[in-house]
């Protein structure tokens, strides 16, 4: 799958939000297409539940993401997505989760790690190989490699 391929997917997710506070309530969205290039599709819902927003896991994942991405390099974009959303653009990876993180490299190849990322690591690893570094322990950070594809 080429550069142009995954920018067409990447912007298929319109009205995502580029992230810049996952754990706001209602994080803010782009108006136009998302940027091309490697990425972090993450998973979660539009509206989190009141007991989402209010338990200690959605405090912790919200912080390690922005942590990560206000330190991640500037080639890897970030983006978000609700797992509604992703079932309607995409055939695969399935993505039955409400949360997930989608470590995406540009010719379509993916790893796929279901529920809330509260691992710093696993962010660090998952960037680098969508950049095209060397492929991360899968086995040990929980993840699944996948191909994307989107609905026709």
């Amino acid at each position: 799958m080429s550069v142009g391929v995954i920018a067409r997917l990447l912007a298929l997710l319109g009205g995502l939000s580029l992230l810049g506070g996952v754990g706001c309530a209602a994080p803010p969205r782009t108006a136009g297409p998302v940027p091309a290039g490697p990425a972090l599709v993450v998973v979660a819902p539009d509206r989190p539940t009141r007991a989402e927003l209010g338990s200690e896991a959605y405090a912790d994942w919200a912080a390690i993401l922005d942590d990560y991405s206000a330190a991640k390099p500037a080639r890897l974009r970030i983006v978000r997505v609700s797992a509604e959303r992703w079932r309607r653009l995409f055939v695969r990876p399935a993505m039955p989760a409400r949360y997930a993180a989608v470590f995406l490299r540009a010719d379509g190849q993916a790893l796929v790690r279901s529920g809330r990322v509260l691992d710093p690591p696993i962010y660090e690893a998952g960037g680098a190989w969508a950049l095209g570094g060397a492929r991360p322990d899968v086995a040990r950070m929980g993840m699944t490699p996948a191909v994307v594809a989107r609905r026709r």
